[in-house]
């Protein structure tokens, strides 16, 4: 269905096409018609600053069917010749809430392609993005999409997928399923954590849809912070219930797998994933490298809690399950393992894609860090082998996981370029004239939808000459926030009028936000929807800027700065209904004051915006987040641009150069944050002037919540390893981290430097490993599951302590 997401937003048309309608698609809730709605209420109206002409009938004796068309210029052949016409267009098919079992045989209400009539179809259900209790379904189809030129106009038919028709579903209102298993420890879990009905523990918010997935990695790390509870609350037998009960369920799925000779075990992930958007998905029974290392190091650890070290290697239950997880490690990328070594390098691949591996950074971190921990407890040479060829590999490409941004350097989450590409062009500075496009040498290419994939082609192209931006209208008031009385700057007001949590002017004129621990800290701004509607279209781009710092407490882990941003819209009742449509991340910066811009769309038009200064948690009270500056206005307007086709594997092409070939002198821009934003400046000759294009602009993934743990894990390893060269990375990185870079060159212990634990896409800082459980039963149980008649009591057979 990748195909399809690809067009969500091509215009609606059939036969012809509209001009000047991008973005006519509007969204619409699913589990029922909305009142006065271009979708569903028959009449004329204009909505969004469109007009439009709606009609309903009956369709069957269960369901009901509205059309919808939207004033616009259409292509249209008459006479044999292209003309344009304005009149009402189709844009698309509502089917009004009705049963769902009415539609069990339509394929308009189910998942899949389907043909009718020799035309292809598309439908896609209950995903995030149509919503629950409902479908949408695309059409493949020629259009006539229309060029202008020099002279006039030119067309050509394409053929394309088309958004047709919605398919609204009643909501099913079903009694509660009973209660699943009680707890069988006598405590609760982990925070974050709970259960199934089959009495699985699974994160409440995992990342992942659904949350009750069985999920290795999550079944491991839920098995590890059982262990880490604690223990000066938590009993050692009631930690030990917990770890046993993670484990087990882990085996429940395992997979044996023998090669050379030897025995493996894996833990397949039962769920479809998408790695990266340039590579296939994942299908079901997928193997991680990072699941594996998860897996191992928590059955090392349990196995050293219940004091396994003290039998022979024979009886040592948990370490030896973790001896056949270690054999999986032997097996190459070609032969379905993870270990790969086919790029001229050694990397444990976290998502073993084709045709290439996407090379993440922190599941080849945590192999490499397991491998060790195996090594320390087993003495295997061979491990120690494979820990050392990782760590010598490790150098050249960790500084290809370099990206510079706004304030300092951060680390990529992999090596591939698999995103979208920021578009370029250049301005004339003085007579300027282009005649040819080199990228790395090579004629420049680009996607034609600007969608990098392994499967598509490209077309030739050169870097196009554009207009300067003007200045947009400025819609924040008092953008430097200047007049401040009591701490807040006029047109501003405290968050929760929280006034203590704010900080400044200092003497650059930027006002803090310091949180106490317990309550957010922030300044915001609600900018009425009559004043930005003056300056913007509704669905339209706007472009935030600001200037930025962070400061921490030396030597404390702290947290980021973040803006957010929210559509304060109308709702029944007289209410509101706000909804968060930015959420900027940017300021990290802890060595200087460091400009930003971040784009996003205007909401609708009778929707306030309002902005919010703010720290990314309100649980610190060592972190100030320092902004001045900020500005919110329309986006620059795109115009003529190109989004080059760059190699898609970084470790293959790490840097990208462009050489520009003409004459005149010109300034080579990237849009940017919404704006066109100037990187290099030089006069063109025959020969070509070579510009640099920055590795923020080429489609890498820059992941801030795994920044951090980066940088632990780097530090972690060039501990163990004693390669200082990876510890001068992190210290770089360090800047840009809400964690500390500890200098560990004077022999401290490498267990002060906290371990990342992966808990649904969130990195967990935790201590090293726990300590053996000074009590260890005679007999220690291998498995959670207790007799149906069986109370959950504490394991000293007492009912309570």
């Amino acid at each position: 269905m990748s195909s399809v997401r690809t067009h969500r937003r091509i215009l609606p048309l059939l036969v012809a096409v509209l001009l000047g309608c991008i973005g006519a698609v509007v969204q619409l809730p699913q589990t029922a018609a909305a009142e006065d709605h271009p979708y569903t209420t028959p009449g004329q109206r204009e909505y969004n600053g469109r007009l439009w002409n709606t009609t309903c009938e009956d369709y069957s004796s269960t369901a009901k069917r509205c059309r919808a068309e939207i004033w616009a210029t259409q292509v249209k052949v008459i006479d044999g010749t292209y003309q344009f016409v304005n009149g009402f267009a189709f844009n698309n098919l509502t089917y009004l809430p009705s049963n769902r079992e009415n539609w069990k045989n339509n394929p308009l209400g189910k998942d899949g392609q389907f043909i009718q009539d020799g035309r292809m179809w598309q439908t896609e259900c209950d995903t995030a993005w149509t919503g629950k209790n409902g479908c949408r379904s695309f059409i493949f189809a020629s259009v006539i999409e229309p060029t202008k030129t020099a002279t006039g106009w030119t067309f050509k038919k394409v053929d394309k997928w088309l958004f047709n028709n919605v398919v609204q579903f009643t909501p099913v209102v079903s009694t509660p399923p009973p209660a699943g298993p009680k707890n069988p420890c006598n405590i609760d879990p982990p925070a974050g954590w709970t259960f199934t009905s089959e009495g699985r523990p699974h994160l409440i918010k995992p990342g992942y849809e659904p949350a009750d997935h069985y999920n290795p990695i999550s079944l491991a790390n839920f098995t590890k912070l059982a262990l880490r509870m604690d223990p000066t609350k938590v009993k050692e037998a009631d930690r030990l219930c917990f770890a046993l009960l993670g484990a087990n369920e882990l085996l429940k799925k395992d997979e044996t797998r023998t090669y050379e000779g030897r025995e493996s075990l894996w833990f397949p992930y039962p769920f479809g994933f998408s790695a990266n958007p340039a590579v296939d998905d994942l299908p079901a029974g997928w193997n991680s490298g990072l699941g594996q290392a998860g897996a191992m190091t928590a059955m090392l650890e349990l196995s050293k809690f219940v004091g396994e070290l003290d039998k022979p290697v024979a009886e040592r239950t948990w370490e030896n399950v973790a001896r056949k997880i270690y054999n999986s490690y032997l097996i190459p990328l070609d032969k379905g393992g993870f270990t790969n070594r086919e790029n001229g390098f050694l990397w444990f691949e976290e998502y073993p894609t084709t045709p290439d591996p996407t090379v993440v950074n922190n599941g080849h971190h945590q192999n490499v860090l397991a491998l060790y921990s195996y090594w320390l407890r087993t003495k295997d040479p061979e491990a120690l082998a494979l820990f050392d060829e990782a760590v010598a590999d490790m150098g050249p490409q960790t500084i290809k996981s370099e990206v510079p941004l706004e304030g300092g350097t951060m680390s990529s989450y992999d090596l591939m370029r698999g995103y979208q590409a920021t578009p370029l062009r250049a301005v004339s500075l003085g007579n300027a004239k282009i005649t040819q496009t080199l990228l790395n040498g090579q004629p420049l290419t680009a996607y034609p939808d600007n969608k990098p994939r392994y499967d598509k082609a490209t077309k030739a192209a050169t870097l196009p000459l554009g207009s300067p931006s003007g200045s947009a209208p400025e819609m924040v008031a008092n953008p430097h926030m200047n007049a401040v009385v009591n701490k807040v700057p006029a047109g501003w007001r405290a968050v929760n009028g929280n006034v203590a949590g704010l900080r400044g002017p200092d003497s650059l004129g930027m006002i803090g936000v310091h949180p106490n621990g317990s309550s957010w800290a922030g300044l915001e701004q609600i900018i009425p929807a009559s004043s930005w509607t003056t300056k913007a279209s509704p669905g339209s781009r706007l472009s935030m800027a600001m200037n930025s710092r962070l400061e921490i407490t030396a030597g404390a882990s702290g947290t980021g700065g973040k803006v957010s941003i929210y559509s304060v819209c109308p709702a029944p009742g007289n209410k509101t209904t706000t909804t968060l449509i930015l959420e900027n991340p940017k300021n990290r910066s802890q060595n200087r004051v460091s400009w930003s811009t971040a784009d996003f769309t205007a909401p609708a038009a009778n929707c306030d915006i309002k902005i919010q200064l703010l720290t990314y948690s309100y649980g610190v009270d060592n972190t100030t987040a320092w902004y001045d500056d900020v500005t919110l206005s329309a986006a620059d307007p795109l115009g003529p641009n190109v989004a080059p086709a760059y190699d898609l594997l970084v470790h293959r092409t790490p840097t990208n150069t462009l050489t520009v070939k003409g004459t005149g002198k010109v300034a080579v821009q990237g849009y940017y944050g919404g704006r066109w934003l100037t990187f290099a400046e030089g006069t063109l000759t025959s020969a070509g002037l070579n510009v640099k294009v920055p590795e923020r602009y080429t489609g890498r993934n820059i992941n801030y919540n795994y920044h951090d743990g980066h940088i632990s894990e780097l530090q972690l390893i060039a501990c163990y390893s004693g390669e200082k060269s990876l510890d001068q990375i992190a210290k770089r990185w360090s800047a840009m981290a809400t964690k500390p870079y500890r200098d560990f060159s004077n022999n401290s212990s490498c267990r002060e430097i906290p371990r990342v634990l992966d808990v649904g896409g969130n990195p967990v800082f935790v201590e090293a490993e726990p300590a053996p459980m000074s009590e260890v039963p005679t007999v220690v149980p291998t498995t959670m599951a207790l007799p149906e008649d069986a109370s959950p009591a504490s394991s000293d057979g007492s009912e309570d302590e």
